[in-house]
């Protein structure tokens, strides 16, 4: 029997951080506010966060548009 399991997390406050082990190849989200929340995922490999970010950027690139300000 296989199982799938979804976990939804919900940070209100608007000050929350992304962090990155790569000793532990931890990825961690914080939430900064009356009290600290945060979510530590294990087993995330630099070149998996690397490929995330890279495909990140190429979107946030694709949706640029001409009344966007760029700048250098």
């Amino acid at each position: 029997m296989q199982f799938d399991t979804v976990h939804e997390y919900h940070f209100y406050n608007k000050d929350n951080d992304i962090y990155y082990c790569e000793d532990h190849e931890t990825l961690i989200i914080a939430s900064m506010g009356d009290t600290t929340n945060r979510i530590m995922i294990e087993g995330i490999k630099p070149v998996q966060l690397q490929a995330f970010i890279t495909r990140w950027n190429r979107e946030a690139l694709e949706n640029v548009t001409d009344k966007d300000e760029v700048t250098c």
